[in-house]
């Protein structure tokens, strides 16, 4: 007795009943699929305007709440962060630990990118370059240029600002400044802990200082030893400098590895 084994149609490849669909259920589909996303559109936009009207009630009382119950603390911040977890703000002001399943990362190894721009300022010394001179003015300049202490939900709030200030005097906290002709114009905020840095925020009040604030950062970590930096999104300035997404177990792995490095900031 003989059989005759039939071979699969290759992954992607349509099949019979898919080419024989009649056109119009085929378009029915697709007018389904449009109704739907034009619903969830207009579900995220009712929600948007929701959130602002209810925005002058919900977030003075969410504030008051967060701070009767004391609001995040500079150990539980250490604390999260070596979990691989980081802050961020919700609706309404509302202050939450987040670990997502992709996390993004600036390369500090042989794979080390730094745009023209910012290397050739870098070079030219247009720039002064200091760091933890002006530990305070970076952080407010973090908390509040281009609007930042207003728009959609700022995370780093008086009482964050508050918890930072005491991880500079604790040794963990750090700054980056960036200036010209005497004047701060730029800089950045981070955390260190062991050979792991991470890059909360950056700042510039004038063009290309925030590039250069970046710039020279990747630079110290690695001449310093450091295996990590966590830039928490890939923005349009991280992308810059070779940022990327890496799974949530991967993270965990070179995180750890990272806090266990003999390394330091200063």
């Amino acid at each position: 007795m003989t059989s005759t084994k039939q071979s699969a149609a290759p992954r992607g490849t349509p099949t019979d009943a898919a080419v024989s669909r009649p056109a119009a259920l085929r378009r029915r589909d697709g007018a389904l699929w449009d109704v739907a996303r034009g619903a969830k559109r207009s579900a995220v936009q009712t929600m948007g305007r929701a959130e602002v009207l209810a925005d002058p009630v919900m977030r003075p009382a969410i504030t008051a709440v967060r701070r009767y119950r004391g609001g995040p603390t500079a150990d539980g911040l250490i604390e999260h962060l070596q979990a691989g977890r980081h802050l961020t703000a919700r609706r309404w002001g509302r202050l939450v630990w987040w670990e997502p399943r992709r996390r993004a990362v600036i390369p500090i190894d042989e794979r080390r990118y730094v745009p023209k721009t910012p290397a050739r300022l870098l070079r030219q010394g247009r720039f002064d370059i200091t760091v933890d001179r002006a530990f305070s003015d970076v952080v407010h300049h973090c908390a509040t240029v281009q609007g930042r202490a207003t728009r959609g939900h700022p995370w780093l709030v008086p009482e964050v600002q508050d918890v930072y200030r005491e991880l500079h005097e604790r040794g963990y906290a750090h700054s980056v400044e960036v200036w010209r002709d005497g004047q701060l114009v730029g800089g950045e905020l981070g955390v260190s802990i062991g050979g792991f840095y991470s890059g909360d925020s950056v700042f510039f009040l004038e063009s290309n200082a925030g590039k250069v604030a970046l710039a020279w950062l990747t630079g110290h970590l690695q001449e310093r030893g450091f295996l990590l930096l966590d830039t928490l999104m890939v923005t349009s300035l991280s992308k810059q400098f070779g940022a990327h997404h890496i799974p949530r177990a991967e993270y965990r792995r070179r995180l750890r590895v990272a806090l266990d490095a003999d390394a330091t900031f200063t």
